[in-house]
């Protein structure tokens, strides 16, 4: 720890929590705050314009939609422009107007360093959704540019730091890659600059798991190529010219200037072209015949749009206009706080209604899939509670057709609240749409595959982007045969883009590195740190990696 983080820490015998209830509340506020001009905006106008009277003065339906039209049309525009700058003038509240200091902090209330980096996610958390899901990539960019060092024509990825990032002109980066400008290593986070510099491409994997990851402290200079699933370590660099591969250590491979003329341009299209990620659980889950799935998905997300918009609808006609008449002049002040409170509500109306009518239907159906907790007491793990057994082996095709149409259902329920403003809410939801699920409310699994059935989760446990954690296998075919078994995470543990097969358990306060594969029913013990495929001790992993080195003749 350097002296400046020292000076920023108290020592109190135990560093204090946040409770789940101030996170909530502080979030909400941000939200309210940021959409209170938009619907301000919305309100004045629909009062001006009021496009009832437009369609009693012309007669036409044309004229009541244009004046309605207009009011949303500018109120969006609003929304936009002040969380944009909302977002921009927050952090520069919470850092003093100062530059973002490089450095290693604790994840302690008590470091003012971590209390900056906390406040600073949670200011640009609603711009930053409604940016990243809900405009054009071009305006995405723009948005992004305003907060890191963007060159021009630089095409970004989905997923990259908002904060001490520099990407030079012209390079291409594939879509579902990771750039990180920070890492949690334990108690501490690690925050230092990634620098990406001009004319570069950065290949991906298609997979979820083998996307190419920039870690915090990389410099990556001009005209450098690196190729897809590469993993870019903190501090590394990667000098220019060069074409970079890892196998199974990073390494130079290549000249780009060696590579025949058109192959450069060929090889920035190719990168451009992937703009969907993979994933083999998905894909098992998603594979069934049935047409019911789908148009229950559908059915499920019409009836969540209209909860919502009649939420609105009912509060703008019935409560509203008898406000704005009874208590003139305060009624319309009121009304104008109380409209992004109902705006929110209706949001949320919006991601959970479907929620009730999905999950009756998949709990009927799906009770004819056998469940871990009616093993008998012969097919339980030595030490269990006798709740659970060791694994349940399914060849009927019927079953599994009607395994994958449930899973796919249940998962298109967690993604719709992981996409939305309330992925902290996915913990919550994965304990009551789950069979045989223990997912502690305080971990944190966003953007992550998490199988949705029998999957333990400790408390301060983090999956990072890109892992996958599965409760079965399936193989499908003429003679299909799907095994369900338990996984186990145990508490405070970092699993990082990484596989974790079914029926692994891994102790409490365990890292799991990029690219590492934890075989079926694989026991990782606690207080460790594993990496590879297999995944082995970091002890381990790292003298097979020296003799690796040694064996390609590449110096320290």
């Amino acid at each position: 720890m350097n002296a400046e983080t020292r000076g920023n820490v108290q020592h109190p015998e135990a560093d204090p929590v946040v409770s789940l209830g101030g996170s909530i509340v502080l979030f909400l506020a941000t939200c309210y705050f940021s959409i209170l001009p938009a619907t301000t905006t919305c309100y004045v106008l629909l009062d001006l314009i009021d496009p009832w009277a437009a369609l009693e003065v012309t007669g036409s339906w044309l004229a009541l939609a244009v004046a309605f039209l207009a009011s949303i049309g500018v109120s969006t525009a609003v929304l936009y422009l002040w969380s944009w700058l909302q977002a921009k003038l927050a952090v520069g509240l919470v850092m003093g107007f100062k530059e973002i200091p490089e450095g290693r902090f604790k994840k302690s209330l008590y470091d003012k360093t971590f209390q900056q980096f906390t406040l600073r996610h949670v200011v640009k958390k609603f711009s930053m959704w409604l940016f990243k899901f809900h405009a054009p990539r071009c305006l995405y960019r723009k948005y992004a540019g305003t907060f890191i060092k963007l060159g021009k024509h630089v095409e970004v990825p989905e997923w990259f730091p908002m904060e001490k990032c520099e990407i030079g002109d012209n390079t291409v980066i594939a879509r579902h890659i990771v750039i990180g400008s920070h890492v949690i290593e334990g108690d501490y986070v690690t925050l230092k600059n990634v620098m990406i510099g001009k004319n570069c491409i950065i290949d991906s994997g298609e997979e979820i798991d083998k996307r190419t990851c920039v870690g915090p402290g990389t410099t990556i200079e001009d005209d450098v190529i690196v190729k897809a699933g590469t993993t870019i370590v903190k501090d590394n660099t990667l000098k220019a010219g060069g074409i970079y591969d890892e196998d199974p250590v990073i390494r130079r491979v290549g000249e780009v200037s060696d590579l025949p003329s058109g192959e450069v341009e060929r090889w920035r299209k190719e990168v451009l072209a992937k703009d969907k990620i993979k994933s083999k659980m998905l894909d098992d889950w998603s594979s069934f015949a049935s047409r019911w799935p789908r148009v229950l998905d559908k059915l499920a997300s019409l009836v969540g749009y209209l909860a919502g918009i009649g939420l609105i609808l009912a509060w703008w006609f019935g409560a509203a206009a008898p406000l704005d008449d009874l208590l003139p002049p305060l009624g319309p002040v009121l009304n104008v706080l109380i409209l992004p409170a109902i705006a929110i509500l209706g949001y949320g109306f919006n991601v959970f209604i479907p929620i009730g009518v999905v999950y009756p239907v998949v709990k009927r159906i799906q009770r004819i899939i056998p469940d871990l907790e009616d093993l008998d007491n012969g097919g339980r793990r030595a030490g269990d509670d006798g709740k659970r057994g060791n694994a349940i082996v399914i060849t009927d095709p019927t079953i599994i057709e009607t395994w994958k149409c449930c899973k796919w259902l249940k998962w298109r329920l967690v993604e719709r609240v992981m996409r939305s403003l309330f992925p902290d809410a996915s913990a919550l939801i994965y304990q009551r749409i789950g069979r045989g699920n223990e997912v502690a409310l305080k971990s944190t699994f966003i953007e992550a595959m998490l199988d949705i059935d029998n999957v333990s989760l400790g408390e301060n446990s983090l999956l990072s982007m890109g892992a996958q954690v599965y409760a079965y296998s399936l193989t499908d075919g003429q003679t299909p045969r799907l095994v369900i078994k338990r996984t186990t995470i145990g508490r405070n543990c970092i699993i990082a883009q990484a596989n974790v097969m079914a029926g692994a358990s891994i102790g409490d306060n365990v890292l799991v590195g990029l690219h590492a594969f934890v075989p079926e029913d694989a026991r990782l013990d606690s207080d460790q740190t594993y990496t590879g495929n297999p995944a082995v001790d970091i002890k381990t992993f790292m003298a097979m990696k020296k003799r690796a080195r040694q064996q390609m003749g590449i110096g320290k």
